[in-house]
């Protein structure tokens, strides 16, 4: 039989199957079911992949989940979206690919397993109206060494209706009092909810003192231009490792170094950040003892410092970092004419 290759990330060797059968083996059935089947234009919503074993013995089946990319959305799932005008909803394109991880999972009989897909990393409703969402993957039934390999087909119905501020503002409330209580669910609705009021519940993240919490709030803050959300940048890029419980750490290096890594995350957003301020929060990181840092402040000179761009990149040629050192350089080779060289 013809075989399907799935190189998976570094930390996975790669994952070989047999063609797939079309449709779920003799037991098994699949749906798709969504949260919530009536949501606002801008309202998050996940939905569930429901995997069903309605067969008398127990199955065991391989799942996929090739998550790392821009998004976290598994690539080993198909998810698309079509009104009842036959319009389709565009799929927003990923950034990087780097693999996933994979594990196996024994289905009791007359029991389920649930996979969690959230619908805005593949259909972002941005018009009112009714949408038939289909979600299509392929997984591995039985044990490894006999296993067959089915693809899955599920779709549901989801109404889609115009924006309502205020229900929009108790979404808000709701989900950031469950994202402040550990909901990992609620934080993600969070962070794609395009609403200005989100972004006290994001301040109150980065004072946190969690990595993960931290970091999702710099992601968040650096989209919004307003005065409060580049303040909260601006207290990112000065993280510290005193600013993180020690207890999630098992030496104080990987303190010190999750500190730093928060600090090029607020590189990365002071850089994309729409502010007028970010410009100047970007350039006051350039002499960052953490070369990623300064590394991203060198390929962002022409924002951190409009006028003096050449001037900061010819300091940075000189960075006891090579990395940084030939970045600079090659910045300056590439923009050509005087004082290039």
């Amino acid at each position: 039989m013809k075989l399907i290759c799935l190189l998976a990330a570094v930390a996975l060797t790669s994952m070989c199957s047999i063609a797939a059968s079309a449709g779920p083996p003799p037991g098994i059935s699949v749906s798709l079911v969504p949260d919530r089947a009536t949501v606002m234009v801008g309202e998050p919503v996940y939905a569930t992949f429901r995997i069903r074993n309605a067969g008398p013995t127990a199955v065991s089946i391989h799942i996929e989940w090739l998550a790392r990319n821009s998004l976290g959305r598994p690539e080993s799932f198909q998810v698309s979206a079509q009104s009842t005008k036959g319009a389709a909803v565009p799929v927003p394109a990923l950034r990087g690919s780097f693999g996933g991880r994979s594990w196996r999972v024994e289905i009791a009989p007359g029991a389920d397993h649930d996979l969690r897909l959230f619908l805005p990393n593949w259909t972002p409703f941005t018009e009112p109206g009714t949408y038939t969402v289909t979600a299509v993957t392929s997984m591995e039934f039985g044990d490894p060494k006999t296993a067959t390999r089915h693809d899955l087909r599920a779709s549901a119905t989801v109404k889609v209706t115009a924006p309502d501020s205020a229900r929009m503002g108790k979404i808000i409330t709701r989900d950031a009092a469950a994202m402040a209580s550990g909901d990992d669910e609620a934080a993600r609705r969070m962070m794609h909810i395009h609403d200005a009021r989100v972004i006290p519940h994001f301040l109150a993240e980065l004072a946190a003192p969690n990595y993960s919490r931290k970091f999702r709030a710099i992601q968040v803050l650096g989209k919004w231009n307003t005065d409060d959300a580049v303040a909260g940048l601006e207290r990112a890029s000065r993280t510290s490792a005193a600013e993180l419980d020690p207890e999630g750490f098992t030496r104080e290096t990987l303190r010190v170094e999750s500190a730093a890594q928060l600090r090029v995350a607020a590189a990365y957003a002071l850089a994309e950040s729409p502010h007028p301020r970010s410009s100047q929060l970007l350039l006051a990181m350039r002499s960052d003892r953490y070369a990623s840092v300064r590394l991203i402040v060198a390929q962002n000179a022409v924002k951190a410092d409009p006028a003096g761009h050449r001037k900061l990149l010819r300091a940075f040629t000189k960075d006891p970092d090579p990395r940084v050192a030939s970045e600079a350089t090659r910045l300056l080779n590439q923009q050509g004419g005087p004082g290039a060289r």
